[in-house]
């Protein structure tokens, strides 16, 4: 004869009639942290090399040359300075005491460029350098860091 065994008391499952299992659930968590050393002292250094190179060339030169040119003439109002083909006019007004505006003289300035004689001469040429330097703690001096 079976005895009967209610279903809450039971350690088997219904459908299959196995045992249960338990499985305990588990997790995992990280922490990370970071830590600051002092692994040493860097600087950069800008060095500035001198250089001097002899240049061959010929330069030029602006004249200027100034005329004055008397008109002695009565106008009807004054102009702005203005240019009259490569020369720069420039008008100089006087009022009379009859209330006449008086165009008394134009200045012409007239500039040209001249070629100097050939010249060699030297100049000095700037290049710049950027060093990067390691503070050794030992000696106490900075050296140069090769990377």
């Amino acid at each position: 004869m079976t005895a009967l065994i209610p279903e809450a008391a039971s350690p088997l499952i219904d459908s299959e009639r196995q045992p249960q299992q338990v499985i305990p659930v588990m997790a995992e968590v990280a922490e990370i942290e970071t830590l600051v050393e002092h692994t040493g002292t860097v600087r950069f250094r800008k060095v500035v090399h001198h250089d001097t190179q002899p240049v061959d060339g010929t330069g030029f030169q602006d004249v200027v040359d100034t005329q004055r040119m008397p008109v002695n003439q009565v106008v009807a109002c004054a102009e702005p300075p203005y240019r009259r083909g490569g020369v720069l006019v420039i008008p100089v007004y006087e009022e009379r005491w009859v209330r006449q505006l008086f165009l008394k003289e134009e200045v012409h300035i007239t500039t040209r460029r001249e070629r100097l004689s050939p010249d060699t001469t030297t100049v000095e040429l700037r290049r710049e350098e950027l060093v990067k330097e390691r503070f050794d703690p030992v000696t106490q001096r900075w050296t140069p860091d090769p990377s």
